[in-house]
């Protein structure tokens, strides 16, 4: 439609058009042929790995129509401090969906979970020495050796609330992503609009409804 109207104008989450509005409007509806009752940070089911995707959030995060990464937790690229060391900080003011701040302590532990001998991203990041807190808002990455994918490793460290513990994550995780769980149950998952979220790419519809629709 675009096309047949003339307009040069490319619609971008961050650039849209004029006849669009920043209000979420409707609701999407969406059939999975999956289920699952583990929506923890590192599920392996293909269900909760999709709905995190809109109500959990990395430091860095991919474009999924074409796996390019742009940060999102994080407030910019990684600073190189050495060949071994990078220093990664906050996005301003970002906030869980609860209304409490992220901070550099939630980073750490997000780490900590994504990488416990249970989990199956630990293979991933052998390449990784430690992660500490600097400050409240900054992170120190120190590797084992250089390494060139930082970011794209990192997308996979979805960053919760240190205080929730592993059977509150895997039952309805809090995020500071576009969206945030509304309702979880068996047969349908539905998420609502973060009304913190101060990041790039804000919600687009009222309610995102994810129906679990099996059959034998």
């Amino acid at each position: 439609l675009s096309g047949c109207g003339g307009s040069a104008e490319k619609a971008t989450p961050e650039n849209p058009t004029s006849t669009e509005s920043s209000t979420p409007k409707g609701e999407l509806n969406v059939g999975a042929a999956y289920e699952t009752t583990d929506y923890g940070p590192i599920t392996t089911s293909a269900l909760a790995m999709g709905t995190n995707w809109e109500v959990l959030e990395g430091l860095y995060q991919f474009h999924m129509s074409d796996y390019s990464v742009y940060p999102a937790l994080a407030k910019d690229e990684p600073t190189k401090v050495s060949d071994t060391v990078y220093e990664v900080t906050l996005r301003d003011g970002a906030k869980f969906s609860d209304g409490t701040d992220v901070t550099a302590d939630d980073v750490v532990s997000s780490y900590a979970r994504t990488t416990d001998d249970k989990s199956i991203y630990k293979q991933f990041f052998t390449f990784v020495k430690s992660v500490e807190a600097k400050d409240a808002k900054t992170v120190t990455i120190t590797l084992n050796y250089p390494f060139a994918n930082i970011k794209e490793r990192f997308a996979n460290v979805k960053i919760v609330p240190t205080s929730m513990d592993a059977d509150a994550l895997k039952a309805k995780p809090t995020g500071s992503g576009p969206y945030k769980y509304e309702t979880i149950s068996p047969t349908e998952v539905t998420a609502v609009p973060n009304p913190n979220y101060n990041g790039q790419y804000p919600a687009q519809v009222e309610r995102l409804c994810w129906h679990v629709l099996k059959d034998d």
